[in-house]
């Protein structure tokens, strides 16, 4: 199986410093561009199914994708990010003040630090990887999009690359770009890293093969 993961579209929080993930605004103006633009760019690849987040965002932005395909939107509560829970809505100087230990721990070593009421990295990581491997039974020959989150995809992507999910800070994955992975036995493989869905002419970036051990 080929896994499109993909990050929604931009919103108006998404030009804050807060921490957010729960929260549920739609796309913006520039959102919605780049949703369109995801679907163009992504017109040439025959995919088999979609599945989102249940968040706005990402429901907007897949449902953009799926009508261009003629699919339904399958929703997945996996796909959601990474659940920062009492701590929802703050920033980094609100964290400072509150809790400046926790603050440096995930500045630190975040992997396996568990946000109070929420979830750690590798927690919101695993559950996407074990969304997409779920999948991959069905869909065992198909190219199937998933529509999520920076945080939690990114952790998945250093999971199944055999990295530390603290790592999650080294991937780029800019509103509405995306890892084109492929899935073999005992292996994936990164195809491509698209990180602007909107630049002019741009098809993709294809990178270096990356592989690990599921």
């Amino acid at each position: 199986m080929d896994a499109l993961l993909i990050r929604h579209g931009h919103t108006v929080l998404n030009d804050s410093d807060t921490y957010f993930s729960t929260r549920d605004p739609g796309l913006s103006e520039k959102g919605l561009e780049q949703a369109d633009c995801l679907a163009k760019l992504l017109q040439h690849i025959d995919i088999a199914a979609v599945f989102s987040s249940p968040l706005q965002r990402a429901r907007q932005t897949a449902q953009v994708l799926a009508e261009a395909k003629d699919l339904a939107v399958g929703i997945d509560e996996r796909l959601r990010e990474l659940d920062t829970g009492a701590f929802e809505g703050l920033n980094a100087e609100d964290l400072r003040s509150r809790d400046p230990d926790f603050l440096q721990r995930w500045r630190t070593s975040p992997a396996d630090l568990v946000w109070p009421r929420g979830e750690s990295l590798r927690m919101a990581g695993q559950r996407v990887v074990d969304c997409v491997q779920e999948k991959m039974r069905t869909f065992r020959h198909d190219t199937v999009a998933f529509v999520g989150h920076g945080i939690a995809i990114k952790a998945a992507l250093c999971l199944l690359s055999g990295l530390d999910p603290g790592r999650f800070r080294d991937l780029r994955l800019a509103t509405a770009s995306y890892a084109h992975l492929r899935f073999e036995p005992g292996r994936v493989t990164v195809v491509a890293w698209h990180v602007d869905a909107c630049a002019p002419g741009n098809p993709g970036h294809p990178v270096p093969a990356v592989s690990g051990k599921l």
